[in-house]
């Protein structure tokens, strides 16, 4: 996959948000209005409650089974509701799965993050904030995205800051396209991340590189790729 159809977009337009507190796909459904409505906010919360918290996307690949996965029904009640959300929401479907990994409720929002898994080769995390009632988007992001296919890799790591900020740094490396496995070029960007009081996300671009790889025959390339995989 070339770099302009699907990681580049990334690099361009990262942003996002988030909190930290556990929930289930129960919870998200009955915020979706599907359910049982959901409990108030309390009535007082700390700025430290509503912190963007760090994820280990691939440890969360492996920590959601099936069925904590959100319904059709839930998800597309969501995209009707909010027509903004991005493709991934209007056009869901049974080979695409979306998991609630927190529910926050923050003084006068709540905070969702989200797991995206398409097949066992993509995975992004969403944030969204929504209204109390778990009703109306108010902002939303991908703040980080991860896969690898014949050539191509992204990865993206989150940290939090000193001054409270996530910070996520994503990487993409990519090849010249067509039948070419051998990477040409590596991109980063590195973004810091955080809510507002009235819930909407706030990105600061930190840093960003782009550095050409030496040019190496698809010999070269495996002989290294092994090399490194046998290494200690």
């Amino acid at each position: 996959m070339n770099i302009k159809a699907w990681a580049m977009p990334f690099l361009l337009s990262l942003g996002g948000l988030t909190g930290s507190c556990g929930s289930s796909a129960t919870e998200i459904q009955a915020e979706a209005g599907v359910t049982t409505p959901m409990p108030a906010a309390p009535a007082a919360v700390t700025p430290a409650a509503c912190r963007l918290p760090v994820y280990n996307i691939s440890a969360e690949k492996e920590r959601h089974p099936e069925s904590q996965r959100l319904s059709d029904a839930v998800v597309a009640r969501l995209a009707k509701q909010n027509p903004q959300l991005p493709h991934v929401f209007a056009e869901y479907n049974h080979r695409w799965n979306l998991y609630a990994l927190d529910t926050v409720r923050c003084q006068g929002f709540l905070l969702v993050p989200m797991l995206y898994q398409e097949y066992d080769y993509y995975a992004d995390i969403y944030y969204l904030t929504l209204t109390p009632d778990g009703r109306k988007v108010l902002d939303w992001a991908v703040v980080a995205a991860t896969g690898g296919d014949e050539g191509w890799k992204a990865t993206a790591q989150m940290q939090q800051d000193t001054d409270g900020r996530l910070r996520v740094t994503a990487t993409v490396q990519d090849t010249e396209g067509g039948d070419s496995y051998v990477p040409v070029s590596r991109d980063s960007v590195v973004v810091a991340y955080a809510l507002t009081p009235r819930g909407r996300i706030v990105r600061t671009l930190l840093d960003s590189v782009h550095k050409d790889l030496p040019k190496l025959t698809e010999e070269e390339y495996f002989k290294l790729s092994a090399s490194a995989d046998s290494a200690p």
